[in-house]
């Protein structure tokens, strides 16, 4: 086995997380986020941030999550990047994406969550958050509509007028129409995004 084999394989299981170890470590986060969330300051809010696919409910999440980074680590667009601590001492290390980032639903962050704070969903189900159109900025361009189309289909064609209409139910909040708008008339809210709640890990 050659050195960067013995590294990989090291690192791979130093990732390994037991059930005893998850105990304890929900355990210790859940005191530690008792005793913050119980000071009415600033950093004992969580965020108003997009969470990576299949996040489970928020409140479980800043416990079960093990701030381990490998989803970061794995994200093909590297737009999945962890809060730090002086935006959010319950939420720090938890993974958020990043303004404007797209997610192209590839699910390997699930795949690598040791906890089961990333949940495997069905695409159509995993809903990070909602687009918002600015009706005035609309140039009615249909650049969203195209790029939509192969995603969730979720912005179309308004049936009076050259502008278009997002179907919040549909829309799965990848951010993909964001990017593609040419006068900044799409954002993104972490609004309506689907947070299943925990189960262990299959396998785990």
């Amino acid at each position: 086995m050659s050195g960067d084999e013995a590294f990989n394989v090291t690192k791979k299981q130093s990732f390994r997380v037991t059930r005893r170890d998850f105990v304890f470590f929900v355990a210790k986060v859940a005191v530690l986020t008792g005793i913050v969330t119980s000071v009415p300051l600033v950093a004992a809010k969580t965020v108003d941030k997009r969470r990576p696919p299949g996040a489970v409910d928020e409140a479980e999440f800043v416990v079960v999550c093990a701030r381990c980074g490998r989803c970061a680590e794995v994200c093909p667009q590297k737009i999945i990047v962890q809060v730090p601590v002086w935006e959010s001492v319950v939420a720090a290390g938890t993974p958020v994406l990043v303004d404007g980032g797209v997610c192209v639903l590839d699910f390997k962050c699930v795949d690598v969550c040791p906890t089961g704070a990333l949940q495997r969903l069905p695409k159509e189900k995993a809903k990070m958050g909602t687009a918002l159109l600015d009706k005035d900025k609309c140039i009615g361009c249909g650049a969203c509509v195209s790029v939509c189309a192969s995603i969730a289909g979720a912005i179309k064609w308004r049936k009076s007028g050259r502008k278009v209409e997002v179907d919040a139910a549909k829309c799965l909040g990848c951010g993909a129409c964001v990017k593609e708008c040419p006068v900044g008339a799409l954002s993104l809210t972490p609004s309506g995004a689907y947070r299943p709640s925990w189960k262990w890990p299959k396998g785990g």
